[in-house]
């Protein structure tokens, strides 16, 4: 990434490669070192996917863009810049999941990240050079034994949605998506008050404070009812609110239903009104697909560093194998 001079701001286009990829190549060590499980890296992969594709900002503003922008907004960051951006931390290491993943498969699980990056250390960094985009490029392309041009123009030069769910359904995965109101709660009052949604996030949410407005998702509810950023809300349908009980009187309602909401303005007192929609968050389960192709299941283990037996597999015990060092494979299907 260097040389720098120290005496100015170094602007680059290459975070998400020097801060993502690297974040990213941290769960495969831990996964290669025995220090972390492949149904824990499952789980944790599920959990993180979730609170990833519910940020408005991820497909907004180009990876590459948004290091070159690193020094005047994601430092100091504006009152949209979540619906504008994201973290070149956080997207970066979900475009480094989908080149492993989509290396892995063209390769039969022969190469990957790791492997892009030997390359780069064996012709760059040895040399004492640093690299450029053109580099990274070249490294997954001979690393990969492919032509991935189409990933470095979709998804770190343009903003097209990360294809992850795809990408690890092809190497042997199964994944289930759920509305996140029934998998979060079997209680059936919790679940439906999940259910309508506004698309608003608060100041001290869940606290006894006012309800004041920090966010508004894009194309949501509340900005087609004229909602923004500071208004102070006070009553959800003729009941008083505070911001621990505001999105229990919006889930006392179904998407669909039209609420009054009475909110504050710059002192002036005003109202709306809010036709509720669906809340669009899903839980994410990831697991080994069983019926999974030995050839599938080759990848897979190239994939988490570790040979894969699948659920089907029993010991003379009659319990499930547990992964063993090594390799494997898996296909992922959507529920």
């Amino acid at each position: 990434l260097g040389p720098f001079d120290y005496g100015q701001e170094n602007y680059t286009r290459l975070l998400w490669f020097h801060e993502g990829f690297t974040d990213y190549m941290e769960t495969q060590i831990m996964l290669r070192a025995g220090l972390l499980s492949v149904e824990k890296f499952l789980d944790d992969t599920s959990k993180q996917w979730r609170t990833y594709v519910n940020k408005a900002g991820r497909n907004q503003t180009p990876l590459s863009e948004l290091s070159f922008e690193a020094w005047i907004k994601q430092y100091k960051p504006s009152e949209v810049f979540t619906n504008r951006a994201i973290s070149y931390y956080e997207k970066g290491r979900w475009a480094g999941f989908v080149l492993d993943l989509m290396m892995r498969e063209r390769t039969a699980g022969r190469a990957g990240m790791p492997e892009l990056f030997s390359w780069l250390w064996e012709n760059r960094a040895k040399e004492g050079t640093s690299i450029n985009a053109a580099d990274i490029r070249q490294a997954a392309d001979v690393a990969g034994k492919g032509n991935y041009k189409a990933f470095f123009d979709k998804y770190i030069e343009g903003v097209e949605e990360l294809p992850f769910l795809a990408c690890v359904e092809r190497v042997g995965i199964n994944v289930e998506a759920r509305d996140a109101a029934r998998a979060d709660s079997p209680d059936p009052l919790a679940q439906s008050r999940k259910l309508a949604w506004m698309g608003v996030a608060l100041r001290g949410q869940n606290t006894e404070g006012p309800v004041i407005i920090t966010n508004i998702v894009p194309d949501s509810p509340a900005e087609r009812a004229g909602l923004s950023f500071g208004d102070h809300i006070i009553a959800v349908a003729e009941h008083k609110v505070d911001a621990s009980t505001f999105f229990e009187r919006v889930g006392d309602h179904q998407p669909g239903d039209k609420i009054r909401v009475t909110y504050f303005r710059d002192e002036w007192l005003r109202q709306t009104e809010v036709e509720l929609g669906r809340n669009p968050d899903r839980v994410f389960k990831l697991t080994i697909d069983p019926q999974a192709t030995a050839a599938t299941r080759r990848t897979l283990s190239a994939w988490v560093g570790a040979d894969i037996v699948t659920p089907q597999l029993k010991t003379k015990a009659g319990r499930s194998a547990a992964p063993r060092r090594k390799s494997s494979s898996s296909r992922l299907r959507r529920k």
